[in-house]
């Protein structure tokens, strides 16, 4: 098994592997049935960094690279700061939001939208944008979609299923403080967390007044969720908005 990074050496029912001169030991070994050659999934999950989960709903195997935080960091490019004044140029509110196609949607909560006037967005590259349209909100779900007249922009790609675990480690990126787009890593510290008849992905991840609409990303850069709101002053205790909402909430605009 061959390509430009990656030179793999192994036998039948042994459990030795070469992987690019070195040799390596697993637990289980590889195994050939009906003519098919089969290598064991702690393989991809140990040696290759592939991360290994089971779709329980659709009874699917997933494999995806991990990649690092500094990977995932890159993606950065797709969240934005968004800033809302009042008809003097008073700051009302100041959040975060998230690029959702190369032609300027930007995807945020609703809540950072109150008493919209005007409303700027400012990219990763520090260049403005006013958005020229509220497309949608939905209150109840705390969410919001806005244009801004862009093209060719980076997107966010978007995790549709709950496929996520507790302890997970996640990547937010938002603008605290209008800090643009800063960087805090954490885990998710429950799954499926229920307040108000509403369903959250509870992080442990600083987050701060201007994080809202921010990005949660797992460690493939899917997004996963979008920053909601805290829950005590630690800053440790936050919740975002599962990404099947936001799919919901995206496909009901035949988005």
């Amino acid at each position: 098994m061959n390509d430009s990074t990656l030179d793999i050496d192994c036998t039948i029912n042994k459990f030795e592997y070469v992987v690019n001169g070195e040799q390596l030991i697993l637990k289980y070994n590889p195994i050939l049935v009906n003519g098919i050659f089969y290598l064991p999934i702690d393989f991809l999950s140990d040696l290759m960094n592939y991360d290994v989960k089971w779709d329980v709903s659709s009874k699917t195997l997933i494999l995806s690279l991990t990649k690092s935080v500094e990977d995932v960091v890159k993606y950065k490019d797709r969240v934005v700061l968004i800033q809302n004044f009042d008809e003097n140029g008073k700051l009302i509110e100041a959040g975060s939001g998230i690029i959702v196609s190369k032609d300027g949607l930007i995807l945020t909560n609703q809540h950072v939208l109150t008493n919209a006037k005007n409303v700027t967005v400012t990219l990763d590259n520090q260049t403005t944008a006013s958005v020229t349209k509220i497309i949608a909100d939905d209150e109840t779900n705390d969410l919001a979609l806005i244009k801004i007249d862009k093209d060719n922009l980076p997107y966010m790609k978007l995790q549709k299923s709950l496929n996520y675990q507790l302890g997970e480690q996640v990547v937010v990126i938002g603008s605290p403080f209008v800090l643009l787009n800063t960087v805090s890593t954490g885990i998710i510290s429950a799954v499926d967390r229920e307040l108000e008849k509403h369903h959250f992905i509870q992080i442990s991840v600083p987050i701060e007044h201007g994080n809202s609409g921010g990005a949660v990303l797992n460690m493939q850069g899917e997004l996963i969720g979008v920053v909601s709101m805290g829950f005590d002053s630690s800053g440790q205790i936050n919740f975002a908005i599962p990404s099947y909402v936001v799919s919901k909430f995206l496909g009901d605009l035949n988005y």
